[in-house]
């Protein structure tokens, strides 16, 4: 969902719960009033260009500290807590201006599983145009100064279909091509 989200929520016996969407927000048909929030996406500092193996066997922290999309579970979290993963998503903070909720939605008795009312059908945003957004480089300016991957749409493409990241097809560093 693309922020602002203008999404009411509370917290209600320990659990994130929907009470409403304000109208022209991004929020609107996307989720209904008694939805459960149990876990979203949230950009987080995490430590990245080393192995997880390298990470464990070393005893310290190896890699350098990056932003990340992480999933962040709502069970057991607090207002704030879900209030700061939805506030990460904002571009000042970091993020790219959407963000992903997995909520638990309560069905009537006999209404067969997946029914939904047109007005709460997701609208889904065509695979293309997730990956032109989240490959796309910032419009002017520096890309190293902005900290955004140098290498090229496609590079990173196969890096997100096919890998870790760490290593481009010939096995260079960081998507660095040996040719």
């Amino acid at each position: 969902m693309r922020l602002p989200l203008g999404l009411v929520i509370e917290e209600v016996a320990g659990e994130i719960v929907v009470t409403g969407a304000l109208p022209g927000y991004g929020a609107v048909g996307q989720a209904a009033e008694g939805d459960v929030v149990r876990g979203l996406t949230a950009w987080a500092p995490v430590l990245a260009g080393s192995p997880m193996w390298q990470q464990v066997t070393s005893g310290t922290p190896l890699g350098t500290r990056q932003l990340k999309r992480v999933l962040f579970s709502a069970d057991g979290a607090t207002f704030g807590d879900v209030r700061g993963a939805i506030a990460s998503h904002r571009a000042d903070a970091g993020g790219d201006g959407y963000a992903t909720l997995i909520v638990e939605r309560v069905r009537e008795e006999g209404e067969p599983a997946g029914a939904v009312s047109p007005s709460q059908r997701p609208s889904l945003e065509p695979l293309g145009a997730v990956l032109a957004r989240d490959l796309r480089l910032p419009a002017g300016g520096d890309a190293a100064a902005a900290g955004v991957d140098q290498r090229t749409w496609a590079e990173r493409a196969g890096a997100l279909l096919g890998g870790s990241g760490d290593e481009d097809d010939e096995g260079g560093p960081g998507g660095e091509s040996r040719r």
